[in-house]
C-alpha cells in the first residue's frame, strides 16, 4: 500500500463534524462560501480540502513513480501497482456508499444546545459536496495509476518482426493443425449505431477504464450497465436502477436511455472532478 493513502483513510474512515455554538450554520453549498458555523474535519469549505487534495494527489505520483524506477522487475510492479488499484476500491466501498445516509451513520458530531433539525439540511448538503471530492480525488489517484500499468504491460508486451511473426504463425498451426470451427450465434443488438452525446461519453469512460475496447464491438445494453455499474461499484439490484427497470418494464429501450442518462451524469461529476484537481 502506498503511504499516502494513510492521509486518505484518515480522511473518510471517521468524519468529523465541529458545530459552532456561536455562529448560525449557513445553508450554503459549501462550494467556496466560508461557513463559520459548520466544519468537516476541520475544514470550512471545500476549497480547503481541494488544496489538500491536489498536495496528496502530487504525492501519490511521485510515490507511484519512485516505485516503479527503484524495481527492476516489471511484473513485480504491475502486481503490486494492482493491488492498489483493489485498495481504492476498498476505501470506496467500506466508506463512501452511494447512500448518504449510511454515510452519516460514520460522522463524528456534537451538537450543543443546538437543534438538530436546525442545522440538518444544510450538513447533509455539505457532506454531499465533502465526499463528491474525495471521491474525485480516489477517481484521480486510480486513473493515474491504471494508466502507469498499461505503459508497464506495453512495455514487456514481445514485439515481433516480419519474419519472427511468421516464425510465430506457423509454430501456432504444428501445435493446433485442427482448423477452428466458427460457431455463428446471432448476436443481441448492438449499441454502436446510437450517436447520443450521454452514450458517447459513457463509451468512452468504459475504454478509458480498459473495461471494453472499442475495437471488438461487441458491447450490447446489459453488458454496458453492468459495466457501467461495476465502475462505479454499484449493484445492479441498487434500488436506483431497479426504480428505473420498474418504471420501463414494457419498454427495454427507454429503461437503456434512462440509466446512460443516470451514469452519464456520474461521469460528468467525476469529470469536472478531475478537472478541478488537475488544475
Amino acid at each position: 500500500m502506498l503511504a499516502a493513502f494513510e492521509s486518505i483513510i484518515e480522511e473518510v474512515s471517521s468524519l468529523k463534524v465541529e458545530i459552532n455554538n456561536t455562529s448560525q450554520p449557513q445553508i450554503n453549498n459549501f462550494e467556496n462560501q466560508f461557513d463559520p458555523g459548520i466544519k468537516i474535519n476541520s475544514y470550512a469549505t471545500i476549497g480547503e480540502f481541494r488544496a489538500k487534495s491536489i498536495l496528496l494527489f502530487d504525492v501519490i505520483k511521485m510515490e507511484v513513480l519512485n516505485f516503479i524506477q527503484e524495481n527492476n522487475k516489471t511484473s513485480h510492479v504491475i502486481d503490486e501497482l494492482t493491488e492498489n488499484i483493489n485498495y481504492i476500491h476498498e476505501i470506496r466501498r467500506l466508506y463512501l456508499p452511494e447512500n448518504l445516509d449510511l454515510i452519516l451513520l460514520n460522522v463524528k458530531c456534537e451538537v450543543l444546545g443546538k437543534d438538530w433539525t436546525e442545522i440538518e439540511v444544510g450538513l447533509r448538503k455539505k457532506l454531499n459536496y465533502f465526499i463528491l471530492s474525495v471521491r474525485e480525488l480516489i477517481y484521480c489517484i486510480e486513473e493515474f495509476i491504471r494508466r502507469k500499468i498499461k505503459s508497464l504491460k506495453k512495455a514487456i508486451k514481445p514485439q515481433f518482426n516480419g519474419d519472427q511473426l511468421h516464425l510465430f504463425e506457423n509454430a501456432k498451426k504444428d501445435y493446433d493443425p485442427e482448423p477452428r470451427i466458427e460457431i455463428k450465434e446471432q448476436k443481441p443488438k448492438l449499441i454502436w449505431n446510437r450517436s447520443d452525446t450521454d452514450l458517447i461519453v459513457l463509451i468512452t469512460a468504459l475504454h478509458e477504464s480498459e473495461s471494453i475496447s472499442i475495437s471488438n464491438g461487441n458491447l450490447t445494453q446489459s453488458m454496458a450497465i453492468k459495466l457501467w455499474a461495476n465502475m462505479f461499484n454499484i449493484s445492479i439490484k441498487d434500488e436506483n436502477i431497479k426504480l428505473h427497470k420498474a418504471r420501463n418494464k414494457t419498454n427495454p429501450g427507454a429503461y437503456f436511455d434512462e440509466l446512460s442518462t443516470y451514469f452519464n451524469n456520474k461521469i460528468k461529476t467525476l469529470d469536472a472532478g478531475r478537472k478541478r484537481v488537475k488544475k
